[in-house]
């Protein structure tokens, strides 16, 4: 950012600050960390024209300064709604005109950002897991771990959708996912797991081997569910049939859960 620019942004002008903003439309540019704070303040300004010209900057900017000066000015102080708004209008926009390759620089930026832009990106990458691209989706599907709340149902859920998925690649990845989840420290978090992926235990070994494996989980509460979750995929004796048909499964993990499962059942 050139020096003279630099130093009209800091004016106690509202026109200088203005004119300012409006000659860097023209020059489109990458924001570092010391000029990240002056766009986000323009963005908030109290004077509306400096605001306008400062959001005007914003579609130039490249998909990472985009995405940091955006999270940086989630913490401004006494943020009103309708900057609220236009800032998650204008991250929406962003992500739905980006590539897989700019994902990663965008939810490096977001996940350092406040806690509600945090959740609004989330929410906003969701119908992306649905992308016609796999590249897209499977770039997703990490953003959405990233950044959303490991007790999110809504989250677990999307996540275990992806592991039938068309793409390998997207659905091993998704698996590892929620394989992770499913061994993590927390209870509730294993529960969650579980419950997502009961309406998939029926069509995906791995998901039925995974939610068989976990009737034997130390927590009552993380058992139980893998119990209702074996009554919503397969009623009654269609269980135990399931779970005997996956002891000649060609992964050894889905057959040594199976093995168990139908000792338990």
């Amino acid at each position: 950012m050139p020096s003279l620019l630099e130093q009209e942004f800091h004016s106690s002008s509202d026109f200088k600050a203005y004119a300012s903003w409006e000659l860097l439309k023209k020059h489109p540019y990458t924001v570092d960390s010391q000029h990240k704070k002056s766009l986000s303040k323009a963005l908030a300004d109290r004077h509306p024209d400096v605001r306008e010209a400062a959001w005007a900057v914003i579609p130039h900017l490249d998909a990472g300064s985009c995405a940091a000066v955006l999270a940086d000015l989630s913490w401004e102080i006494g943020l009103d709604a309708q900057t609220r708004c236009r800032l998650v209008k204008s991250l929406r926009a962003l992500l739905d005109t980006c590539n897989a390759q700019h994902f990663r620089a965008i939810v490096a930026a977001v996940g350092l950002s406040n806690w509600w832009l945090r959740l609004a990106a989330t929410e906003l990458l969701q119908p992306l897991l649905e992308a016609a691209g796999p590249e897209v989706r499977l770039a997703a599907v990490d953003a959405v771990e990233e950044l959303g709340d490991s007790m999110d149902v809504k989250v677990a859920g999307a996540l275990a959708a992806r592991i039938e998925d068309v793409d390998a690649s997207v659905a091993d990845a998704a698996f590892k996912l929620m394989e992770a989840r499913l061994a993590d420290p927390s209870a509730d978090v294993r529960r969650i797991a579980v419950e997502s992926l009961a309406v998939h235990a029926a069509s995906c070994p791995k998901a039925l081997a995974a939610v068989l494996d976990k009737l034997r989980d130390s927590n009552w509460l993380v058992r139980t569910a893998a119990s209702h979750a074996l009554e919503i995929a397969m009623p009654g004796k269609e269980a135990s049939l399931a779970a005997s048909s996956c002891l000649g499964h060609d992964d050894s993990a889905v057959r040594q859960a199976a093995a168990a499962a139908v000792a338990e059942l």
